[in-house]
């Protein structure tokens, strides 16, 4: 029998981190196997990467939760702010696998990427790419990519999930977007969830949600509250 240990990380400041073009930069990273993982009441803010606003490589994360498909994680109460890349991408929160995450009552806010690149998804507040996760009474605002060109840089939540018989829950979050940007296009989207053909693959549960975004449409961008990955069909949205 193997018994994992369990991950309490509280009460500390992350802050004044930087790097430049095509490094990784993280508030907190585990890409361990415990079973329990409780990261509450932090502050990281002050990160930042330079280097040219070309690079594709760099990437900074204020929190990096990889565990395993099994683990059971609360990530609440941080405050998560004053980002500033010129490259790569940047997420708030980055959250990959577990059976029950719970993610919530977190500030995420202040993240600038100034990017030109047009990728997609190169400034999220929150990232949930695997893993039942309910996400709940978080607040993000101020996500910028002040010189992108691409047509979906923005993503308040990112829920790129696709793990087969699972849910994610997103219930009474607050999401502002005032974005602008100098580039071709701009599209930032204040909830982005992929489409699965299989109404049981990462089915979205979306209730009670406070969504605004008063940010300016460049070029072919639109200005999105609400978009999936494919307009095909809502088979994974959830049918309550």
């Amino acid at each position: 029998i193997v018994t994992y240990h369990s991950n309490n990380v509280y009460n500390n400041v992350f802050t004044a981190a930087s790097g430049t073009s095509s490094c990784i930069i993280y508030g907190y990273y585990n890409f361990g196997s415990p079973t329990v993982e409780n990261i509450y009441n932090n502050n990281i803010y002050d990160l930042s990467v330079a280097g040219t606003n070309t690079g594709t490589s760099s990437l900074l994360n204020g929190m990096h939760t990889n565990t395993t498909s099994t683990a059971t994680k609360t990530i609440y109460g941080n405050n998560i702010y004053n980002f500033s890349a010129l490259s790569g991408n940047v997420n708030g929160i980055a959250q990959f696998l577990g059976t029950n995450v719970q993610i919530y009552k977190n500030n995420i806010y202040n993240l600038s990427n100034a990017t030109t690149v047009t990728t997609a998804a190169t400034m999220c507040g929150i990232t949930i790419n695997s893993g039942i996760v309910y996400a709940y009474n978080n607040f993000i605002s101020d996500l910028r990519t002040p010189l992108s060109a691409s047509v979906d840089g923005i993503r308040g939540i990112n829920i790129t999930s696709t793990t087969s018989a699972s849910t994610v829950g997103l219930y009474y979050n607050t999401i502002f977007l005032n974005a602008a940007s100098t580039g071709a296009n701009i599209r930032p989207t204040d909830i982005y969830h992929t489409y699965s053909a299989t109404a049981t693959t990462a089915a979205l549960d979306m209730r009670n949600n406070i969504i605004v975004n008063n940010s300016t449409p460049v070029g072919s961008g639109l200005i999105v509250a609400f978009r999936r990955s494919a307009a095909t069909s809502l088979l994974n949205y959830g049918s309550a």
